[in-house]
């Protein structure tokens, strides 16, 4: 009994951090995604310095690749969006005392289970190109990437995640089942079918998507050398290594995020893999590898679905706190929405001329975009 109320207060504090996660992660993706939108519409897809009013090309990367990172952040702030709209569910089941609730309904189980079993790794793929990307521009600062070329990897990657969970389910091999100690729709093989095919299916397949988080791990390491080579360095040109140094230490501290939220569910994810190998089934991993009451009850959601929320919860900070356009940009929409509820009231006026002091900013909404940091 004593353990059971233990349970149900953690079960509460699981299901508040999921709704903070989704009451702050989401505007703030959607706001994110609305800025990175705006940067491109606003043609700065090579910008440069504007210098005595000559437009100049920046050689640096940014100006040449701005484009790029602008779409690559933009599909990063879309993935986060729907993750931290997604784990509204697990928020529901922990206050119901892990009631199925939604995920009674076998349509959203299994359409639940599928975005779950895709999102996370579509994550770490993003992670691994904005790494790789980062360190081409560090190797080669005249490099231009190919945006079309990163879509179309992009597209197949999710493609192989999205057949790879379909396969198994459109040929009767499996289903997404509840799970009331995980709180999680999982894909369980049906009984009837080819079991053995299924699991040696699954097992490969899984191997495949473990290897994707040690990209950011190596591509985090060579960065992070490669950051602290071009600070050490005194070039004639040290602006533009400063301005290197500082887009490179943002997805340095973006991928580290990443790899201390994931590096959990992947933990997770080897002693499945290693279950598997061994011919064992769910019941068996659980008995063998979650011999406690609080990995049992809590390990699978906290690593897997928890971590990852949170990740996508807090990448926004570090657009607040990296990115000097960001602020401004957050900083004009506040005061637009104050000047829209409440008019164009004296009271508010010395909000207006301080929405009016930014530079090349209007309260109409316009915003020049032209000195924001890649």
């Amino acid at each position: 009994k004593q353990w059971y109320q233990r349970r149900v207060r953690a079960d509460s504090i699981f299901g508040t951090l999921y709704v903070i996660c989704t009451v702050f992660g989401t505007p703030g993706n959607i706001l994110a995604y609305i800025y990175f939108m705006g940067v491109t519409d606003n043609g700065n897809a090579s910008h440069g310095t504007s210098r005595g009013g000559t437009h100049v090309k920046s050689r640096a990367g940014g100006g040449y690749n701005k484009s790029y990172f602008d779409q690559l952040y933009r599909i990063v702030c879309l993935t986060d969006t729907i993750v931290c709209l997604s784990v509204i569910p697990n928020a529901v089941a922990f206050y119901s005392g892990r009631h199925p609730a939604w995920f009674e309904a076998n349509a959203f189980c299994s359409g639940w289970g599928l975005l779950w079993e895709i999102l996370p790794y579509f994550s770490v793929c993003l992670v691994g190109v904005m790494s790789m990307s980062r360190l081409l521009i560090l190797i080669s600062p005249l490099l231009q990437l190919n945006t079309l070329l990163m879509r179309i990897l992009l597209a197949l990657y999710f493609c192989y995640l999205l057949l790879r969970s379909v396969i198994p389910v459109s040929l009767s091999l499996a289903e997404y089942i509840y799970d009331t100690t995980d709180v999680f729709c999982f894909e369980s093989p049906i009984p009837e079918s080819n079991s053995e095919g299924y699991w040696r299916f699954n097992t490969i397949s899984r191997l495949l998507q473990l290897a994707f988080p040690i990209i950011p791990i190596i591509l985090s390491s060579a960065a992070i050398v490669s950051t602290l080579f071009l600070l050490s360095r005194k070039q004639a040109a040290k602006h533009s290594s400063t301005s290197h140094a500082s887009a490179t230490i943002t997805v340095l501290i973006f991928t580290l995020l990443y790899i201390m939220c994931n590096l959990p569910g992947c933990a997770n994810y080897v002693l499945m893999v290693l279950a598997l190998r061994d011919g064992c089934s769910n019941e068996c991993y659980h008995k063998k590898y979650k011999d406690s009451a609080v990995l049992l009850w809590f390990s699978w959601n906290f690593t897997y679905v928890l971590c990852v929320a949170f990740n996508s919860a807090a990448n926004p900070i570090i657009y607040c706190c990296r990115m000097a356009g960001f602020r401004e940009f957050l900083r004009i929409r506040v005061c637009q929405t104050v000047l829209k509820w409440y008019g164009a009231a004296s009271i508010f006026r010395s909000r207006k001329s301080y929405c009016r002091s930014s530079s090349g900013v209007t309260v109409s909404g316009k915003t020049n975009y032209s000195e924001i940091q890649s």
